[in-house]
């Protein structure tokens, strides 16, 4: 397979993928695809049935991610496609190269929160965090000259399908009942990233679970070393009345004062079908 003119596009669907009775990814079937973010068109050619796009300077494509808080955008500088398509037409390759070191840490390390990674995942935060800025290997700063990019890639496998232009404007999915810890997320990942920039120690932003009070007295009530960890940590107290923890409404005292009001459920209809076709791994 040989072709000098090929359009690649990857991008975002609201469509679920439909899988065989053997639980793969079934192919050609017909899925929408959202143009308006999260994606990228790109030109490139087939040899020999490998198909390469040519280097763009930001490529967007759907984020890799643990939950729905940390969604969104790769945004991959300087990035492009490989993919060796096989004669029924499935494909495997990587989408390559930079991005920002200290969003893949934020990404990481604040999926669920640094205590939950640290301890329960095994994962050392601190050593995680200088390893990927010494690796740091592309995107130089052009005040400071420190390279904020690292070289990235995502390892993907795709099946034959359809895509389908919808007949009205399509978006990214939203979950309203997620939308509160995904601004949370964002909030503590920019401040990540403006600690590192002005080395000025910022505070947790509200939403978090990143020991703030009342929230870790109540989640650590039977750890016998609790006193100290409440007597060292300089954890912040934030103003709101109330707080929801743990599917409770809290106040500021950390008495529980009720429980929230059950949300509504909400129900999707495709009318269409585009799609992205199958990121396995990164």
């Amino acid at each position: 397979m040989n072709d000098d003119n090929v359009v690649v596009e990857i991008g975002y669907s609201p469509d679920k993928i439909t899988k065989n009775a053997r639980g793969d990814v079934a192919s050609d079937f017909s899925y929408r695809i959202v143009k308006s973010e999260q994606y990228s068109r790109l030109k490139g050619k087939i040899r020999n049935g490998v198909l390469e796009t040519q280097q763009v300077e930001q490529l967007h494509a759907p984020r890799l991610a643990w939950f729905y808080d940390h969604a969104g955008d790769a945004e991959f500088r300087k990035g492009k496609i490989r993919l060796e398509i096989a004669p029924d037409g499935n494909a495997k390759g990587l989408i390559g190269g930079y991005r920002d070191w200290r969003k893949i840490y934020t990404e990481n390390t604040f999926a669920q929160d640094g205590g939950q990674q640290g301890i329960r995942e095994h994962e050392d935060g601190v050593a995680l965090y200088y390893a990927l800025k010494r690796n740091a290997d592309g995107m130089a700063d052009p005040r400071t000259g420190e390279r904020m990019g690292i070289s990235s890639a995502y390892r993907i496998t795709a099946m034959p399908a359809y895509v389908v232009d919808s007949a009205q404007p399509l978006g990214v999915t939203v979950i309203q009942a997620e939308e509160t810890r995904r601004k949370a997320f964002l909030a503590v990942r920019e401040a990540t990233i403006k600690s590192t920039r002005t080395r000025i120690v910022q505070g947790v932003p509200p939403g978090t679970s990143q020991g703030a009070f009342p929230a870790m007295e109540r989640r650590i009530v039977d750890l016998p070393s609790k006193e100290f960890f409440l007597k060292v940590l300089d954890r912040p107290h934030y103003d709101a009345d109330v707080t929801e923890i743990d599917g409770e409404l809290v106040d500021k005292n950390g008495n529980e004062v009720g429980k929230p009001p059950e949300k509504p459920g909400e129900q999707v209809q495709n009318r269409g079908a585009s799609a992205q076709v199958a990121v396995a791994g990164d």
